[in-house]
């Protein structure tokens, strides 16, 4: 699938990778950060590895997976929506979450003059991409918050 619209953004952050990557990829943080964008995907699972899983679901166990297609820690993780979760099964991405299959994401780290340079690239479906795209500054924000509050 081609992504219709896509989000690019970036943020230095007052930590060091170790901590951003913390952040953006331990399942309670993560639920922080994912969660404004509002909607219903407060629960993680998985690992941050090439060729992992990572499973974002709702309280009815209702979602989507995602497969990495790179990940190096401290420096990049991309990955691509692949699935859906129906009670807590995989399944085929249906509903609202279809348009997301095979759309990517790539956070990537970056030393910046004792700081840590966050860059993110979205892909959006384009039912979705105006609101997400006015979101993302403040995504980007919270992962700020929760990786200094740990330094």
């Amino acid at each position: 699938m081609t992504a219709e619209k896509v989000f690019s953004g970036e943020i230095a952050i007052n930590a060091p990778r170790a901590k951003v990557w913390e952040a953006l990829s331990a399942p309670e943080s993560a639920s922080q950060w994912a969660g404004v964008f509002g909607g219903d995907l407060p629960s993680f699972s998985g690992e941050w590895k090439e060729g992992g899983e990572w499973l974002a679901w709702d309280e009815n166990g209702d979602g989507l997976v995602a497969r990495f297609l790179r990940c190096v820690p401290e420096e990049i993780a991309e990955f691509e929506h692949v699935a859906g979760l129906k009670k807590h099964e995989r399944c085929e991405l249906a509903g609202t979450h279809a348009e997301w299959k095979g759309l990517r994401e790539v956070y990537a780290l970056a030393d910046a003059g004792g700081k840590t340079a966050l860059s993110v690239r979205s892909e959006l479906p384009d039912s979705c991409a105006k609101l997400m795209s006015e979101k993302w500054p403040r995504v980007l924000e919270k992962i700020k918050e929760l990786a200094e509050k740990t330094s």
